[in-house]
């Protein structure tokens, strides 16, 4: 039996858990970002917003979703979502109609123009990417002024339950607000910032190749020249995120001899968001802490007390976001550095990797494995996000 998710007209629709809202969530997995595909923007904001009205009930309403379920987005919710007028701190009655009446338009091009999104993704077994559909269903009603959307089966795994599938095969996630892409006027620059924040849990820089860049966003046949690639896709899309979003970008050229292979990203949080995330991660650590009677002070001085030992336990399997956070941490390279023996700090990683993959025993052997001291360590340098340190805490962002 189909379910309506979010419905104009139900009973509960004015409950947050049927509406979207600024500061909600965005979940979806790292391959999604990095994914080839090249959609109507506002679709593409109207898809995170029906993927948080999904994951609300999810986490809030314990709600089974299925592929065969629709999803409701009003052109009200849609339209204080959108709007920049929606920003003001008091609106006109003038404005409210604006607002609505353009966010129906939104809706209806959405609709008119929907042609079944598919994305193509590299699996890394194959030469050829993997097709996979996107959305299925678009239905946009004039009485309820409400758009209707399905998202396809094959979608499902790269933005729902990703919190229940924690093992060794879990493929990495990220999030951020909503209220960070929203107001984009660039799909290249959403598509950017996602790129980005793929990253952004284990690194504050990365190259990507020209090529591989291009093919992500469709533009291996547009602006051929790269000044007219860096003036209509990159520039514009580092002077949106720059602007709007929580992040920084900068960008520049890498060359082999003359010729420019790939465009170096640097990014980090802006610093009013870096120190909210830092706040609000050590918050959280201090809470559990004091509730559970464990030692806890401010400057983290209590990691290195000699009793610490007694007060965690050894990691028995790790994430792969986990891995990463350990393996770019300098302190814990540092402390099991009787594994790497005089290696560069390339070659430490790549060896490092592989003992917390295949030999984490050995290394909690020589000393057990306190993730809350490196994850502490990487939270103050701004290096992951308040949220990050595992899978099973999603539940707790909301």
């Amino acid at each position: 039996m189909q379910k309506i998710i979010g419905a104009q007209g139900l009973d509960d629709y004015t409950q947050t858990n049927t509406r979207a809202k600024l500061t909600d969530l965005v979940v979806t997995r790292n391959d999604f970002p990095t994914a080839r595909y090249s959609i109507d923007l506002n679709l593409e904001k109207l898809m995170y917003c029906a993927m948080i009205i999904v994951r609300k009930n999810e986490l809030k309403n314990k709600t089974s979703f299925t592929h065969d379920d629709f999803i409701y987005v009003s052109s009200e919710n849609f339209g204080e979502l959108t709007s920049p007028m929606a920003r003001k701190e008091v609106l006109t009655v003038t404005d409210k109609r604006e607002i609505q009446r353009n966010a129906e338009i939104a809706l209806k091009r959405i609709y008119t123009k929907f042609d079944n999104p598919t994305m193509l993704v590299k699996d890394g077994e194959s030469e050829e990417p993997a097709k996979v559909p996107m959305m299925t269903y678009c239905h946009y009603d004039k009485a309820t002024k409400c758009i209707k959307v399905r998202f396809a089966k094959e979608f499902f795994e790269y933005f729902y339950e990703l919190v229940k599938k924690v093992d060794e095969k879990t493929k990495s996630f990220s999030s951020h607000e909503l209220k960070h892409i929203i107001l984009f006027n660039s799909s290249y620059s959403l598509r950017l910032y996602r790129i980005l924040l793929s990253y952004m849990w284990r690194t504050s820089e990365v190259t990507i190749d020209l090529n591989e860049l291009r093919w992500m966003l469709e533009c291996e046949d547009k602006y051929k020249e790269l000044a007219n690639f860096k003036s209509r896709v990159l520039n514009v899309a580092a002077d949106e995120i720059n602007k709007l979003s929580n992040i920084n970008v900068n960008f520049e050229n890498v060359k082999n001899g003359k010729e420019v292979v790939a465009i170096k990203f640097i990014f980090n949080l802006k610093s009013e968001y870096k120190e909210q995330d830092q706040l609000k991660f050590i918050e959280k650590m201090k809470k559990a802490y004091l509730a559970a009677a464990i030692p806890f002070s401010d400057d983290g001085s209590h990691f290195k007390s000699p009793d610490r030992v007694h007060y965690f336990k050894a990691p028995l399997k790790l994430s792969s976001k986990q891995i990463s956070t350990l393996v770019n941490c300098p302190e814990f390279l540092l402390d099991y550095g009787y594994f790497l023996g005089n290696s560069d700090e390339d070659t430490s990683k790549v060896i490092m990797r592989t003992l917390l993959t295949e030999k984490l025993g050995k290394l909690n052997a020589h000393k057990p494995i306190d993730l809350d001291y490196y994850f502490w360590l990487q939270v103050k340098r701004g290096i992951i996000k308040n949220g990050d340190k595992d899978k099973k805490h999603e539940d707790d962002q909301e």
